[in-house]
């Protein structure tokens, strides 16, 4: 029994650490525009978010959050190539193919928390609006593989956007 959890924690960190390194070969074109930092909209609700939490290693930490009308805040905070606050739009299609997804995955009837005794797995965190309802789902670790395909909707559209600098941070690691 112990043999079973010590390869399910390996195979999970090698993921992880595969995961990772992907994230880090994104390409995406930034142009510094000082935007606004909130929708222009007040009554411009969020849509859809990502957040990646941090980890003892080298994992990305990143947020991004989506209002219904596509515009875009992504806040990249360590060991990512975009560090900072950063915003962009994105299309009605671009918003219709993360619920499509979602729908595809039954994201709605996923578990709101994947999670158990292993504490030093980063968290990664996602909601939606489907149908009217926001639904959250909280993952680190025990969770189906679907809620990775999700994820990864959300990181194409961070690879593909052109983003507006709003906020450079000083990078810690950088000298």
């Amino acid at each position: 029994m112990k043999s079973l959890f010590f390869i399910t924690v390996l195979s999970f960190f090698s993921m992880n650490i595969i995961s990772c390194a992907s994230k880090k070969n994104a390409k995406t074109v930034v142009v510094e525009n000082n935007t606004q930092e909130q929708p222009s909209n007040p009554s411009d609700s969020l849509f859809a978010s990502v957040e990646h939490g941090y980890c003892y290693g080298r994992c990305p930490v990143y947020s991004l959050k989506i209002y219904k009308s596509g515009y875009a805040l992504y806040e990249g905070k360590a060991n990512v190539e975009m560090f900072g606050l950063y915003s962009t739009k994105f299309s009605k299609e671009q918003l219709n193919t993360l619920t499509k997804v979602a729908n595809e995955i039954n994201y709605a009837s996923l578990e709101d928390k994947y999670d158990g005794a292993v504490t030093d797995i980063p968290s990664h965190t996602t909601s939606i609006v489907l149908n009217g309802k926001r639904k959250q789902v909280m993952r680190r670790y025990n969770f189906p593989q679907s809620i990775v395909t999700f994820e990864n909707q959300f990181d194409e559209l961070i690879k593909d956007a052109k983003w507006n600098l709003i906020e450079a941070y000083k990078d810690p690691n950088k000298r």
